[in-house]
C-alpha cells in the first residue's frame, strides 16, 4: 500500500506531455560523446579528457548522460501509476540486467577473446548500477530535501573513503573484479567504488524532473538554479581547499560540479524547447536522444 501511494502521490503528472528538452539534452550529450570517442577533438583540447585534476567539456558528457537518465526515470515511472508495485520492480530489475549485459557484450566485441576474460565493468555497466540504486532509493524516499541530504551523505562517504588517496578504489576492483577483467591490469575508470558518487548525478536529475513538473515556471527556475549554482560553488570550494576535481576517480567535487552544470544546461534547453517552443533547431538532437543506446553501441 505504501509503495502504491508513493507512486500515485509523487508521479501525479501521468497526463503530462513528454518533455522534449529531455530527449534533446540527451541527444546533445550523445553528439558530444561521438565527437570525443571518435577523436574528432584531436585539435581541440576541450574535446579531450583532462589527464589530471580539473575538467574539460569532454568530461561533462558521461555525467550529463547519467543526470538526464535520472530525470527520465521520474517521468518513465508515470506508466506504473495504476499498476501493481511489483510491475515497477520487475521493470527496474529487467532494465538493469539488460543494460549490464549489453555492456558486457559491447566489451566482448569483436568476439576475439574468451568470454570469461572479458572486462566486466564499463560505461553501460555503470549506468545499469546507478539506475538500479537510484530507482530503489527514490521509491523508498519521497522527500526532495531528504534525497538531497542523502546525496550529500553519499559524496561525504566517498570522500572519507578516498581522503588518503584513491588507491582503495583500485584495490577494491582488484580484489572483487580481478586484473584480467579490468580496463588495465591496475585500474578501471568505471570501477565499483567510483560508481558510488555517480549515483548523485542521477539523484539530482530525478529531483530536477520532480521540481520541473511539480512547480510553476518561476518557482521551478528559482529552485533548480539555486541547487545548480550551490553545487557548482561547493565543488570549487572543495577543489580549492581539500578535494580537487578529479574525473578519473569521479571525486565528490567532480560529482557536485557535473551535477550542477548538467542542471544549468537542462534549464537552458527546457526554457528554449518546452517553455518558448523553439524546437526546430533540436530535431537532430531529438533523434539522437531517443536512440541513445543504439548510437552509443554504433
Amino acid at each position: 500500500v505504501y509503495q502504491r501511494n508513493f507512486i500515485i502521490n509523487t508521479l501525479n503528472q501521468k497526463n503530462m506531455k513528454r518533455l522534449l528538452s529531455i530527449d534533446i539534452f540527451r541527444g546533445i550529450t550523445i553528439f558530444f560523446m561521438i565527437l570525443v570517442n571518435t577523436q574528432a577533438g584531436g585539435s581541440f583540447d576541450f574535446l579531450i579528457h583532462i589527464p589530471g585534476y580539473g575538467w574539460r567539456i569532454a568530461d561533462l558528457v558521461y555525467p550529463s548522460f547519467i543526470f538526464i537518465m535520472g530525470a527520465s526515470m521520474y517521468l518513465s515511472m508515470r506508466k506504473y501509476v495504476e499498476a501493481p508495485p511489483t510491475d515497477l520492480y520487475k521493470h527496474i530489475f529487467r532494465r538493469t540486467v539488460l543494460i549490464f549485459l549489453m555492456g558486457i557484450i559491447f566489451n566482448w566485441i569483436p568476439f576475439d577473446q574468451n568470454l570469461l576474460d572479458v572486462r566486466i565493468l564499463g560505461v553501460l555497466q555503470r549506468i545499469a548500477i546507478v539506475y538500479l540504486i537510484c530507482s530503489l532509493l527514490v521509491i523508498k524516499v519521497r522527500s526532495i530535501p531528504t534525497l538531497l541530504s542523502i546525496s550529500g551523505l553519499i559524496l561525504g562517504f566517498y570522500y572519507l573513503l578516498t581522503m588518503k588517496g584513491y588507491e582503495i578504489v583500485d584495490a577494491v576492483d582488484l580484489a572483487i573484479i580481478g586484473t584480467k577483467h579490468m580496463y588495465t591490469p591496475t585500474h578501471d575508470p568505471e570501477g565499483l567504488l567510483s560508481s558510488i558518487p555517480s549515483v548523485v548525478n542521477a539523484i539530482i536529475g530525478y529531483v530536477s524532473a520532480r521540481i520541473l513538473t511539480e512547480n510553476e515556471l518561476k518557482e521551478r527556475l528559482i529552485k533548480m538554479s539555486t541547487i545548480a549554482i550551490s553545487m557548482i560553488a561547493l565543488a570549487y570550494i572543495l577543489h580549492w581547499t581539500i578535494l580537487p576535481i578529479y574525473k578519473t576517480y569521479w571525486s565528490s567535487s567532480f560529482g557536485l560540479l557535473t551535477s550542477g552544470i548538467s542542471l544549468l544546461a537542462w534549464i537552458v534547453v527546457h526554457l528554449i524547447c518546452d517553455v518558448w517552443g523553439k524546437k526546430d533547431w533540436g530535431i537532430a538532437f531529438d533523434v539522437l536522444g531517443k536512440n541513445s543506446i543504439v548510437c552509443y553501441l554504433l
